[in-house]
């Protein structure tokens, strides 16, 4: 999981073109110590990058945004990326 996790992180700074991790913004809430709900990702300029839904501390969903703020990939909790059309609609 931690593999995962580092990989995604890692694909997300070249994708987006985040220099660092301290150029990022996390938004979220805690519930009895541990990450519950959506989690937003947001770069320097506070453009939404990514957004992960957990339950309980575990991770659930994660979705990836492009520039225009519109989900192009999907992934679910085993790993599992699904590519979406940026469509707008």
């Amino acid at each position: 999981m931690r593999i995962i996790l580092i990989l995604l992180i890692s694909f997300l700074y070249s994708i987006q073109g985040v220099a660092s991790p301290g150029d990022t913004t996390l938004v979220g809430k805690s519930k009895n110590g541990v990450r519950h709900g959506a989690w937003s990702y947001y770069d320097k300029t506070m453009h939404l990058l990514k957004v992960e839904k957990y339950r309980r501390g575990i991770l659930k969903q994660t979705y990836i945004f492009n520039s225009k703020g519109q989900v192009i990939e999907r992934i679910n909790k085993k790993g599992y990326v699904t590519k979406l059309r940026a469509c707008g609609c």
